[in-house]
């Protein structure tokens, strides 16, 4: 008798011959053919003895795809896709904040898939992203968002309110190898001859490395969606020595704050520098720059 190919298919409904139950899980020619297929009539018997099977058109079959191991595969496939979906956002989102991609540039999906080497569903996913953000719009396809005077405000004011908050929980939160990293940083910043892009990098790190120091993720999320970079902006925003001065002193204090444990005075000092920055680019942007009265 020809060997019979074993595949996994199901009868609906079980049902039994008159000699014994016919098994659900049983060795089939394919049934495409001719609508029949070759079943066995009894389960095998132990004597070795060759199973009775007739050709009869077949019930209804039901492929049974094996599930052992392929869940985790589903599971890893996915979480890879993910990775890449949220790598492809994370690289388009830094590329606009930092002005590699400025405000009005046109953005082309295939274009993006073929910089990033990526398909375009992930791109499309990370534009959808973005435009939910603010920083991407649709005008006959996907440009890079300019935002207007009344909305930078808004941000540079969001930042006042987080970045003050975020020291004064530093403070008594911070690790001394927190402290060390930050008083590197404010070295390198101080070194002369710096390109004020690597200055701006230094900067941004500080600043994030205080928020990460406050122990409160949610925190950190809100720094990351109220970033705002000055130089993306469309008009200029000059900084002068003396600004830079300030920008130095402020440094250094906000380090003093954090070691000693004050947050109080750690959060006047953070939302003092953040200030500084607000009242320059206000100004830049044509907006008239409010100072509102301090709490208490």
């Amino acid at each position: 008798m020809p060997t019979i190919p074993m595949e996994r298919w199901s009868v609906s409904p079980p049902r039994s011959d008159g000699n014994g139950p016919v098994d659900e899980t049983r060795p089939v020619h394919s049934p495409g053919i001719g609508g029949l297929a070759v079943i066995p009539t009894r389960l095998p018997r132990g004597d070795g003895a060759t199973w009775a099977s007739d050709p009869r058109p077949s019930p209804t079959l039901h492929r049974v795809e094996p599930t052992i191991g392929t869940a985790p595969l589903r599971r890893k496939a996915q979480e890879n896709t993910r990775v890449v979906a949220d790598s492809v956002y994370a690289r388009l989102r830094a590329a606009i904040l930092s002005a590699e991609l400025r405000p009005n540039r046109r953005l082309v999906e295939d274009d993006l898939a073929d910089w990033l080497r990526v398909s375009r569903t992930p791109v499309r996913e990370a534009l959808l992203r973005l435009e939910q953000e603010g920083l991407v719009e649709r005008d006959r396809g996907w440009i890079v968002r300019e935002r207007n005077p009344t909305e930078t405000r808004a941000l540079v004011e969001c930042r006042l309110a987080i970045e003050g908050y975020a020291a004064r929980l530093a403070a008594a939160r911070i690790s001394q190898a927190s402290l060390a990293e930050l008083t590197t940083l404010a070295d390198a910043m101080e070194e002369s001859g710096l390109s004020r892009l690597e200055f701006n990098r230094l900067n941004e790190e500080f600043h994030r490395l205080i928020t990460l120091a406050a122990d409160n993720p949610m925190l950190a999320n809100l720094h990351a969606q109220t970033k705002m970079n000055y130089w993306n902006l469309s008009v200029p925003v000059v900084f002068t020595p003396d600004v830079d001065r300030q920008v130095h002193e402020h440094h250094r204090s906000l380090l003093v704050a954090l070691a000693a444990g004050d947050g109080s005075t750690a959060e006047q000092i953070a939302r003092r520098h953040v200030q500084l920055t607000m009242d320059i680019v206000l100004e830049a942007v044509g907006l008239q720059v409010e100072r509102p009265a301090p709490p208490g």
